[in-house]
């Protein structure tokens, strides 16, 4: 799960294309929802999408919902990221 958000992450700063951060938030909350352990880690991988947009209210919603998650090892992960401004 972590090779492949970061090989997405890699590949999005080669070839300087955006990312359509709707479209990412929905899938992000769509991942979340479903309450599995990989869909979860899956989202806090890309949750970490919110420090590069300044942390938005939606996103810090989503990262808040993630540390409820109903999978332990997603919670922490989730609890690991700051919603501090780089």
């Amino acid at each position: 799960m972590q090779r492949s958000t970061q090989r997405l992450q890699t590949e999005r700063r080669w070839s300087g294309t955006a990312i359509d951060s709707d479209l990412l938030f929905d899938t992000t909350r769509n991942l979340t929802a479903r309450g599995e352990a990989t869909t979860g880690l899956f989202a806090v991988a890309l949750v970490r999408e919110g420090t590069s947009l300044g942390w938005p209210e939606p996103w810090r919603d989503l990262l808040r919902s993630l540390r409820e998650h109903p999978v332990a090892d997603v919670r922490d992960a989730a609890f690991d990221i700051s919603m501090e401004a780089v």
